[in-house]
């Protein structure tokens, strides 16, 4: 199974794809809008051992104690785990839980009967299948086994039962939205570009909103066009505006970029402008203006050009352009006296040149010199979150740079609030930095820099006493 680290999000009781709930929001306000009514979300991502929980509770009571025919696995001990009273939490750190899982499993395919009610098998799937494929897609029941159960992958939203006249607005504008009806008990998240692709003709729009029904939806009730879905705008997207570089760029990672998306003039990865989308509106209904004087920046080379789909075009600084600025040099530090007066050469403590190679003089310093050599703290060509293209530089003031003044209402709003929507303080020295890092932000706004006066979180601001 690929991995799910930092795609996950929780949306009240139910976890699921943060891209695929974005979707979802989406699809659902478009639904209330044209029918008033709305689907409810469910718990929908199960993690193997909330899967197994689920099993446990659904089987019938004669198999806490003994094996269904067909399944060996039983041992005496797992009486105790199979009480549905008892803590799965504490179950998944005993030494038993393996044999637990394994007899969960066993009764899955070898005995659907033992549970209450009776596991569904699986089914072949309703849509005509590819050519040489082999045959009909098998879609698999839930609950189901901790690898075939569908909530494992993230991609299902759960949803409490539908009517017909919502299945029929969903089998002809879910796609859309890059959904799709899983049977009839949720959703089930393609991707809105994956339905373009796979959305040329009428049958393979059929087939899409078929992939995961028992039955056939007719062709004839389909009244969704290939080419409806082929010039819709990506719903989530809305009010982000694409920009096209003029040849891609890698971020520190080396990851390459060829397209990016803007927002309020700020530009980024699309999961974090998204994000910063959402945080400015609510800022914005909170009496605060939120602005951006950094976005992404690639690490090397001269301006790099770039066009948006609405027209804009303009330059990205580099990180190499802003330290060539020497208006910014410290002629104090110890590395300018080092690298520019001194004319030292930079050489790693293990004797390597560092990643851009070996450098003297001005260049030395330009590579290589530490962030604090320069008046506003600017770190070495690639060593910048600013070329991960999930960094931001807010409008907060500084009472250690710049104009020495900390715009209060401003750095008060996104120290209790930015964490909400991903971005978390990341640099202890830069108040005005931080950094879309959703995993981290869900532990509260002190993740990363903690709340301490040497830490320029300011007691006096009541910052000290943000909950976490």
């Amino acid at each position: 199974m690929a991995s799910l680290e930092g795609k996950l999000a929780q949306f009240g009781d139910s976890v699921v794809l943060r891209e695929a709930h974005d979707y979802f929001q989406a699809l659902n306000a478009k639904l209330k809008e044209s029918t008033t009514k709305e689907l409810v979300l469910q718990p929908s991502y199960l993690s193997k051992f909330e899967v197994v929980d689920d099993l446990r509770k659904k089987l019938r009571d004669e198999f806490k104690t003994a094996a269904p025919p067909g399944v060996s696995t039983f041992k005496e001990t797992l009486t105790p785990l199979l009480d549905p009273e008892k803590a799965m939490l504490e179950i998944a750190k005993q030494t038993d839980y393996p044999d637990l899982e394994r007899y969960m499993n066993d009764c899955v395919t070898k005995a659907k009967g033992a549970f209450d009610p009776p596991l569904a098998d699986a089914y072949k799937s309703a849509a005509t299948p590819p050519s040489g494929s082999g045959g009909p897609t098998s879609v698999y029941n839930i609950p189901n086994t901790t690898e075939l159960d569908p909530r494992r992958h993230g991609r299902i939203i759960m949803v409490q039962e539908y009517d017909g006249a919502v299945k029929k607005w969903l089998q002809n504008n879910a796609l859309l939205y890059g959904l799709t009806m899983y049977g009839s008990v949720g959703l089930y998240y393609i991707g809105f570009k994956q339905i373009k692709d796979e959305a040329t003709s009428a049958a393979a729009v059929a087939n899409i909103v078929n992939r995961f029904q028992r039955t056939a939806i007719p062709a004839s009730a389909i009244q969704l066009k290939a080419s409806t879905i082929q010039a819709a705008k990506d719903p989530v997207s809305l009010g982000m505006d694409a920009v096209r570089l003029t040849s891609p760029v890698s971020d520190n990672d080396g990851n390459q970029y060829s397209i990016l998306f803007r927002v309020n003039k700020q530009t980024g990865t699309k999961e974090a402008v998204q994000a910063y989308s959402k945080m400015f509106a609510a800022a914005k209904s909170a009496g605060i203006t939120l602005s951006c004087n950094s976005g992404f920046r690639p690490a090397a080379g001269s301006a790099m050009s770039w066009t948006s789909d609405s027209g804009v075009s303009g330059k990205f600084t580099t990180q190499e352009a802003l330290r060539r600025d020497s208006g910014r040099w410290v002629k104090g530090h110890s590395h300018y006296k080092r690298f520019v007066t001194g004319g030292e050469t930079y050489k790693t403590s293990k004797g390597g040149n560092g990643m851009w190679g070996l450098k003297s003089g001005k260049e030395a310093f330009i590579w290589y010199a530490t962030s604090g050599a320069f008046s506003a703290p600017t770190a070495p060509p690639g060593r910048s979150n600013h070329g991960l293209g999930f960094a931001l530089d807010f409008n907060t003031g500084s009472r250690k740079f710049f104009s020495k003044k900390l715009n209060d209402a401003v750095y008060k709003w996104l120290a209790f609030n930015a964490h909400k929507y991903g971005f978390i303080r990341a640099v202890r020295s830069e108040e005005w930095h931080f950094e879309w890092r959703p995993n981290e932000a869900v532990k509260g706004p002190y993740a990363r820099v903690k709340n301490s006066e040497s830490n320029l979180w300011y007691a006096d601001l009541g910052l000290n006493n943000i909950p976490t």
